[in-house]
């Protein structure tokens, strides 16, 4: 359990921080100085010994966005009762040992927290150690703890979505042969592309094309000749929501048929539509192949959906597409804080395929998708977790905390801007078909337009920014979306994001503002600046020398902060 502290516990109080090291099966304890924590959980007193020093630590988020990397802490301790020279001769080492720093209030010599409600700060696994170090005793190590030291080894796809002729051993006797390809993995409602009606004259007419060329399709198998001949397509490496596709060839023919469920040779399920003349739904020309160049593309606009997620429905939310990334990667993850957003992140939905097999998870998600939601994710301390940005997500900012500055509390710099390009006119595409490498649908947010319509609308923040900097144009291509909805709501997110600039405060604190949290939200007050109940949010928070220092960004957006009197 994760207890942020409460004000009144800091007042009067000292930190103290503590680290456990799991090795071996046995946690090791330690601490910035002696100190004894009851477990209500087995009626128990542990005892941190201390041989911690001040850790300085910074965490820090990307105004929307990840900055894991950023998030380690570099630690010198010793294990009295190990020799690491020793372990490492016997093929033992500390690498990825599972570390969490935490820390408690201390009063009159007593912690005010017990081990089920110490304040964590990150857990991670222990990296790049150095021991054996002259002149140092036989226990003293050095590492970093971090959590992102793994990620690029996790890929998206697996070797079971390859298709070679051990899965399939028919593929040696085909004309076209996909050697080296993989089995696409399809997600979300894709393939309906809403576009301007053109057969009418308003422009709020929304009509869909629901032919698009969206992902490959590979032969796998051909039995009989001419008319009696039988074609199978794979077109997605798993078991998918639609029960309908559609193919076409590089000419244009196409054919409509049921979706089929198999197995390969391996026991690997997958999705496939087959080919017979006379025995399909629909058949317009399609040609079977003509040459080991002819390539096949799925339309899956029909029929509703591609990969199946935990519900039982196409797996297009983004906060259940993140959890689904996060699970093949080998990191420590704050699951219950995914689930507890999902409901706010799920409003965002997104659909696509990929096929690449060097694309690397992690990396992926970073790029292709939390970028386009209204949160931070970062090192918390129980995991990879995200923090809601409540500057984009909500109308009115609600403050969690109310403080005002003094020698305790100290504002240490000038209002500066941050690095953010300021944007006004967005125009975004989506609606990806990968035989064309080109986009479907747009829809733009205008500061100059007088008239909305369906994929052109205004917005009052765009049109502050306009008067202010003048016209600050940008196109976004998210290949990932096919929802119009959503599209909507990214472009308005980033319009809010965006339009004003950013412009912050860097903030130096005693101990006792422990509890202010990346992400928090804070009514400040300042007679120097004078700022009352200003709206502000902590975007960086780090440790040194015995004092917190906080970066504050200031609401400048006089739509969502409206000034005190």
């Amino acid at each position: 359990m994760n207890i942020q502290f409460n004000e009144e516990d800091l007042i009067g109080s000292e930190i103290c921080f503590l680290l456990t090291v799991e090795y071996l099966g046995k946690e090791y304890r330690f601490s910035t100085f002696p100190i004894e924590l009851n477990d209500s959980r087995d009626n128990l007193t542990h005892r941190y010994e201390g041989g911690l020093n001040d850790p300085s630590f910074t965490q820090s988020t990307k105004i929307v966005g990840v900055d894991l990397e950023g998030d380690s802490i570099s630690l010198e301790l010793v294990f009295e009762d190990i020799d690491w020279v020793e372990e490492w001769k016997n093929g033992r080492f500390l690498d990825h040992s599972v570390c969490l720093l935490s820390m408690v209030a201390v009063r009159d010599g007593k912690s005010l927290h017990d081990e089920m409600n110490k304040i964590h700060i990150l857990k991670g696994k222990a990296v790049e150690p150095i021991f054996g170090v002259p002149n140092r005793n036989r226990g003293y190590i050095s590492f970093s703890v971090q959590n992102d030291n793994t990620v690029t080894s996790s890929r998206l796809l697996v070797d079971s979505f390859q298709i070679d002729v051990y899965k399939f051993p028919n593929l040696e006797g085909l004309v076209e042969f996909p050697k080296g390809k993989y089995a696409p993995f399809v997600f979300g409602k894709l393939g309906k592309a809403p576009q301007r009606d053109s057969n009418g004259t308003d422009d709020n007419l929304i009509s869909f094309n629901d032919k698009g060329h969206i992902s490959p399709a590979y032969t796998i198998n051909q039995t009989g000749s001419g008319i009696t001949a039988v074609t199978e397509y794979i077109i997605a490496g798993h078991v998918v929501n639609a029960s309908t596709a559609r193919i076409f060839d590089q000419q244009g023919g196409n054919f409509r048929n049921n979706i089929t469920i198999s197995t390969d040779s391996d026991g690997n399920t997958y999705s496939a539509l087959q080919y017979q003349v006379g025995s399909v739904i629909e058949d317009n020309s399609f040609v079977p192949a003509l040459d080991n160049d002819q390539t096949f593309w799925v339309s899956w606009g029909e029929d509703e959906g591609g990969y199946i997620g935990i519900d039982g429905t196409p797996l297009q939310g983004a906060g259940d597409l993140c959890l689904y990334v996060l699970n093949l990667l080998n990191l420590e993850v704050d699951t219950p804080s995914w689930v507890g957003l999902a409901p706010v992140l799920n409003e965002y939905k997104f659909g696509g395929y990929f096929n690449d097999p060097q694309v690397k998870a992690f990396d992926w998600l970073k790029k292709q998708i939390i970028p386009y939601l209204p949160i931070e994710v970062v090192d918390g301390p129980n995991g990879i977790k995200p923090v809601l940005n409540l500057y984009y997500y909500c109308q009115v900012l609600e403050p969690q905390y109310t403080i005002y500055t003094s020698g305790e509390f100290e504002i240490i710099t000038g209002i500066q801007p941050f690095d953010v390009d300021i944007v006004n006119k967005l125009q975004i595409e989506f609606c990806y078909q990968g035989e064309f490498d080109s986009y479907l649908s747009s829809i733009e947010v205008d500061p100059q337009v007088e008239e909305e319509t369906a994929f052109i609308v205004k917005d009052q923040t765009a049109r502050i920014s306009f008067e202010r900097y003048g016209l600050q144009e940008e196109v976004l291509s998210i290949p990932f979306l096919w929802d119009l909805g959503t599209a909507l709501r990214i472009a308005r997110d980033r319009i809010k994001q965006r339009g004003l600039g950013a412009t912050g405060i860097e903030v130096e604190a005693v101990g006792r503002y422990g509890f202010l949290a990346l992400g928090d939200v804070i009514s400040l007050t300042s007679d120097n600046l004078g700022l009352k109940d200003h709206p502000c949010q902590v975007v960086r928070k780090s440790w040194n020398n015995g004092k917190w220092k906080f970066v504050l960004q200031l609401e400048s957006n006089t739509i969502y902060n409206l000034r005190k009197t």
